[in-house]
């Protein structure tokens, strides 16, 4: 019954006990909607830098921060934050990301890491995360494994036939409850690859 907005450049996710941010810069912020009323809600505002500030959502206090993973070049800058009520996921978006930090919203503890290279969204169906990816593609990881195995991958530019390096880049992704279906969204290319056709 809520919606989280980020003001600035965070990335923000939420369960029903904690709000999850990963921001740039102090001048960041999450502000929460009630639905129904339309109101603005908790403010949550905390920077630290290299790091994914975690929240109580009902106080808005801080309870403690997870690191987040680093880049291909070493840098911990911002992440993508996912969370529901069995996990809370972390990634580098873009070109050099190493993987997937996957941690248990209960502890606050690590729980495994998934080498999904350049990984940028992802979204749970029980057992199985799935990953979308900056080279376009979706993979589906068995988590009820340790270690988790890929166990179903597809590469959205070669179904497609839109293979230039910037025409499909996974970056959202997205269950529908009501018939099971999951759907990735795209970055529709780049100023030369864009086009009516290009998905």
């Amino acid at each position: 019954n809520r919606i989280y907005v980020a003001v600035g450049q965070a990335h923000v996710a939420a369960d029903a006990r904690h709000v999850y941010i990963s921001s740039l810069a102090p001048s960041d912020a999450v502000v929460e909607i009630v639905k129904g009323t339309w109101t603005a809600g908790v403010s949550y505002e905390g920077f630290e830098p290299n790091g994914t500030v975690i929240f109580d959502r009902v106080t808005g206090t801080r309870v403690g921060a997870i690191p987040n993973p680093p880049d291909s070049t070493g840098d911990r800058g911002i992440s993508a934050v996912y969370a529901d009520r069995e996990i809370v996921g972390q990634m580098r978006p873009g070109c050099c990301g190493l993987g997937v930090s996957l941690y248990d919203p209960e502890l606050l503890g690590f729980d495994q890491r998934l080498a999904s290279r350049n990984s940028n969204s992802m979204a749970r169906r029980g057992r199985w995360l799935v990953v979308g990816t900056e080279a376009g593609t979706v993979e589906v990881w068995d988590i009820g494994r340790r270690p988790a195995p890929v166990v179903a991958r597809v590469d959205l530019r070669a179904v497609t036939g839109h293979t230039g390096v910037e025409d499909i880049e996974v970056r959202a992704l997205w269950f529908d409850e009501v018939d099971g279906l999951l759907f990735a969204g795209s970055s529709w290319g780049n100023d030369e690859s864009r086009s009516r056709t290009l998905p």
